[in-house]
């Protein structure tokens, strides 16, 4: 039984009704307001009379509604009913965004925060396939979406893509509906529920090796002199190409850890921006200390810091064409699914895999490794101290390296 209520001296009526177990309140909007200066108690009187109306309309409507509710009508038909007569009676739109809106009201809000350049740009290509996906359904209000829609396309793309792939598509599509859900816009993320299916990897797939050192000779040869600067930093400190690419002269203390030398900078794919800090090679330290002889202005490596790691000009890109003057193959493995991409054994992230081998094969222990290249763990998190960065960079002075390529012309 819907009924309406007013509080003393308020000029809203609300309306309570139940949906099975859940009761629910809702504040109708006053048609018109009935306390302007002037107006005489008699036209008080008839608007307060109005907005009663007003209430009673909602209520014996929304009674209505619970009634199919609580027989079994899909629950999707009820929100769209209540939220068109909810338009109808309080004068205004009551209805949340469509699915489409709300990704696009998160991606700009994910813009503004100042995310980078690229993961928006890889955000917005696994929104516009779901979004192509669900075609006209894409225009309908976003509490209509469905955890069996959802799970529908999961289940798809699972058949196509890669597991870890699969894993950082569904967070970034779960994300914009927490949000949207945290700003109190919708009640249900249809994402929040999905199974995860178990996806078989064939023998290979998507492994990555790391370089040899012969090749790592061949790429220092076939590069251009930015480019080879690029990928010794990249060695011989671990980093990923973009990172390496747009390292700032602020970033190296050649003097630090008591005349070791460190590069401190935040890695561009981690989430919580936190700052890693590296001892230097002795011969990368040699190179860098070289190069900022040649080298001014802000950062270490000029042009290739303004290029962007993925596109036909990038980054990436460059590296596979220095990958095919030197002679070296990508090893393409086979597609994961019939419309899955095919994967590459070799890449420029190859070089970090390269790194972290020398650092094994010198016999860096796995806690030191962890440590020096910033991967997910406890020392992540933890500051370091002089002396531990010291001792870091006699671990890694163990690595005996290529020579240092020539510097930029």
């Amino acid at each position: 039984m819907a009924t309406i209520i007013q509080r003393e001296g308020s000029p809203y009526w609300y309306v309570k009704f139940r949906i099975g177990d859940k009761q629910i309140l809702k504040r109708i909007e006053p048609e018109i307001e009935i306390s302007p200066a002037g107006d005489s108690p008699s036209e008080r009187k008839v608007f307060a009379s109005r907005n009663r109306q007003r209430a009673q309309e909602f209520a014996n409507i929304a009674e209505e509604v619970a009634r199919m509710a609580s027989g079994g009508t899909d629950k999707a038909r009820v929100q769209n009913w209540l939220a068109e007569v909810a338009e109808a009676t309080a004068g205004k739109s009551m209805r949340p965004e469509s699915t489409r809106k709300i990704y696009e009201a998160w991606l700009d809000r994910e813009h503004k925060k100042g995310k980078n350049p690229e993961t928006l740009a890889n955000y917005e290509a696994r929104i516009r396939r779901f979004l192509a996906w669900l075609g006209k359904r894409a225009e309908e209000p976003a509490d209509i979406l469905t955890l069996e829609e959802c799970q529908k396309f999961y289940d798809q793309r699972a058949g196509q893509i890669a597991p870890g792939t699969l894993k950082k598509e569904h967070e970034v599509l779960q994300m914009a509906f927490s949000s949207a859900i945290k700003k109190g816009l919708l009640r249900f993320n249809p994402w929040g529920g999905i199974e995860r299916v178990k996806q078989v990897r064939r023998k290979g797939h998507g492994a990555r090796k790391a370089f040899t050192v012969e090749q790592v000779k061949k790429l220092l040869a076939a590069a251009d002199p930015e480019m080879r600067g690029v990928i010794y930093l990249q060695a011989y400190a671990g980093l990923r190409i973009g990172d390496a690419s747009r390292l700032k002269w602020s970033s190296v203390d050649f003097e630090g850890a008591g005349g070791v030398g460190v590069i401190s900078f935040v890695p561009e794919k981690d989430s919580f921006q936190r700052e890693h800090h590296e001892p230097l090679h002795p011969s990368l330290k040699t190179f860098l200390q070289a190069l900022r002889k040649k080298v001014k202005g802000e950062y270490v490596f000029p042009t290739l810091s303004k290029r962007k790691v993925s596109g036909n000009r990038g980054l990436s890109r460059m590296f596979k064409l220095v990958m095919r003057d030197a002679g070296i193959s990508p090893e393409w493995q086979k597609a994961h699914g019939s419309q899955g991409k095919r994967v590459a054994t070799y890449t420029d992230h190859s070089m970090k895999y390269f790194f972290i081998s020398q650092l094994r094969e010198h016999g860096v222990s796995t806690e030191n490794r962890q440590d020096i290249v910033g991967h997910e763990n406890e020392a992540v998190h933890k500051g370091y101290s002089g002396v531990q960065m010291r001792t870091l960079g006699k671990e890694m002075a163990r690595v005996k390296a290529i020579n240092p390529p020539p510097l930029v012309s």
